[in-house]
């Protein structure tokens, strides 16, 4: 029953908010053929496969919202179902099994993610199943079997790298947690099997590694994420452990530091018996070593810290709260625990639930989209977008998924589909920025000029598209959405468009 809520959570509403700004970048790319999808991913942030499958999919079942979404829902749907299996290899008692499974069942970012049409909820399902297939290394099995888990466990390894980059450092840890991991094998015989995998891996993922370095060299300077601090490890903890979403930043800070201090007292208390102790340190590894790399490498480098990245964390974090149960406590104490571990995470995570289950991100894009088109128009408006990703919403939502150029839209400071491959997190950051805007505007040709008007803070965070607008045409109707300003600027009559 547990398993089945976790699904149902998974595969429910999956139409309930609009997509967003990447869902949106989702949907523009899996129109392409596949060619063009190699192609433009080469110059964005992850490897391609989820965009070819995604593409595959579309093509049977088409480009609606819930079309978009339902894989990453079913990703999720399995990740909760093999999630009991991976429970008991590591617990190895009932009654922390079931807590964990609750907890997992409920569990924010995995049933956020499983409603958006992105890669997150594929990366979740592949750190369960990898680490499911290579904790079997540790356990004695015949020769037949061990050469079709070593190939099982390559296959699942190479696949999660073309999901995502981050993923290699999940398989990094995954790898030290197998050395680690409580089992009969002694650990030279896995270290070998180990190296097997990872040169077998390598081999298969080497085509896509000088790709790799080039999309982590063109982030630098170009990425909207800021430096983390201690705080924002102490809060992405917090949000793995399924705790967030409170009232207020203050009552967010105090909770994120009492579940920090939680979490740390579940792992002190699995690190002090010797029956959970190994386990305790291979989940540990596997849901802490990913944070501490992309901390130093943002902190070092290009700043990429994001809760997001983890999700991979979520399942491993989850193991790690249920540790003072799987440990021998004696039966007056077991009560106790059994009573006092889901008061202190089953009831914050159903809060923390309740506000995001349909999805981490609301941007109402096909209300704003909804509105504008309409709007009565006797000719063709100009629109405008800042940020010029805006560009793929419209297309989505208010032409139908045609995402032909059109003469009367406008990007800033250039057009999102303008390059031969489009770049993201482009910002207007100098009048020069507006030189686009200012040459259409100076053909005399648009009585109306519609603005939207996203992500503001990153890109056009001094309003400069909003200023030149207002200061030449006259504004007759604003409406806001979540995230979204539609701004509707008519032509004064007679008065030329400076």
């Amino acid at each position: 029953m547990v398993v089945l809520l976790g699904c149902v959570l998974r595969l429910s509403f999956l139409t309930t908010q609009s997509l967003w700004f990447d869902e949106g970048y989702t949907a523009w790319v899996v129109s392409l053929k596949p060619a063009n999808i190699v192609r433009m991913i080469s110059a964005d942030t992850a490897p391609p496969v989820y965009y070819l499958l995604l593409h595959a999919w579309c093509t049977v079942f088409g480009h609606a919202e819930w079309a978009l979404r339902l894989p990453s829902a079913l990703a999720g749907a399995a990740a909760m179902g093999l999630f009991p299996l991976l429970a008991w290899r590591v617990l190895k008692t009932h009654r922390a099994v079931l807590f964990t499974t609750v907890l997992f069942a409920i569990a924010e970012m995995p049933v956020a993610y499983a409603h958006e049409a992105r890669f997150y909820s594929v990366m979740l399902l592949m750190a369960v199943i990898t680490a499911l297939a290579m904790l079997r290394l540790v356990l004695p099995v015949s020769t037949r079997q061990r050469a079709t888990w070593i190939t099982f466990s390559t296959l699942c390894c190479a696949i999660s790298l073309y999901i995502n980059n981050v993923m290699a450092i999940y398989i990094a840890a995954i790898f030290l947690a197998v050395l680690v991991m409580p089992g009969e094998r002694h650990w030279r015989g896995r270290l070998f099997d180990l190296l097997v995998i990872g040169l077998a891996t390598s081999v298969i993922f080497l085509p896509w590694v000088p790709t790799m370095i080039a999309q982590s060299r063109s982030l630098r300077g170009h990425f909207w994420i800021d430096a983390p601090t201690g705080w924002t490890v102490v809060q992405t903890f917090s949000t793995l452990c399924n705790v967030s979403s409170y009232a207020d930043a203050a009552t967010d800070r105090a909770m994120a530091a009492v579940v920090t201090i939680l979490l740390v007292g579940s792992i002190a208390i699995g690190l002090k018996q010797l029956n959970t102790r190994g386990a305790t340190i291979a989940m540990g590894m596997i849901a802490l070593l990913p944070i501490a790399v992309i901390f130093v490498m943002s902190r070092i480098n290009q700043p990429i810290f994001t809760n997001r990245a983890f999700i991979a964390s979520c399942p491993f974090f989850v193991l790690l709260l249920a540790m003072p149960m799987a440990r021998e406590w004696p039966r007056a104490r077991v009560r106790k625990i059994a009573i006092i571990l889901p008061v202190f995470w089953i009831i914050p995570a159903l809060t923390s639930l309740r506000a995001n289950y349909a999805g981490e991100h609301l941007e109402q894009w096909r209300e704003a989209c909804g509105v504008v088109s309409a709007i009565p128009s006797g000719e063709k408006p100009l629109l405008v977008f800042v940020a010029n990703e805006g560009e793929m919403l419209w297309d989505y939502y208010g032409r139908g998924g045609d995402y032909s150029r059109r003469e009367n839209q406008v990007g800033l400071p250039a057009g999102f589909f303008e390059p031969d491959i489009p770049r993201t997190l482009r910002r207007v950051q100098s009048d020069e920025d507006l030189a686009l805007l200012k040459s259409k505007l100076a053909d005399h040709k648009y009585q109306q000029v519609i603005l939207f008007d996203s992500h503001y803070w990153w890109a056009d965070s001094e309003h400069r598209a909003l200023k030149h607008l207002q200061a030449s045409y006259s504004q007759t109707a604003k409406w806001e959405f979540n995230q979204i300003t539609v701004w509707v600027f008519a032509k004064p009559s007679g008065d030329p468009v400076r």
